[in-house]
């Protein structure tokens, strides 16, 4: 019997941009290359010390289509969301 574990991270880039949520605070953005068994290499970008973590392809997808969004939810029950979400993403899309 085996044990699943958690993808690894391959590579991490901190990103020149800090993600500023409607409560007040600023949080790094990371882009990290994950491996994962059912989906290959993808890029997933992260808001540090959030549960925010998004495939960039999935960001992308025209039917999802967050991009040019200026918001982006973390907790939408807990009204926590991200206010500049297009500079966020703008920074991920020219670091990969």
């Amino acid at each position: 019997m085996s044990i699943a574990t958690e993808p690894t991270a391959q590579i991490r880039k901190k990103l020149p941009v800090m993600a500023i949520s409607n409560k007040g605070y600023n949080y790094e953005v990371e882009l990290v290359l994950r491996e994962s068994k059912h989906f290959g290499l993808k890029w997933v970008l992260i808001i540090v010390n959030t549960p925010g973590q998004w495939y960039i392809s999935t960001l992308l997808n025209s039917q999802y289509n967050p991009a040019g969004s200026k918001v982006m939810w973390i907790d939408y029950g807990q009204n926590w969301r991200i206010e500049n979400f297009d500079e966020v993403l703008a920074a991920a899309k020219a670091a990969i």
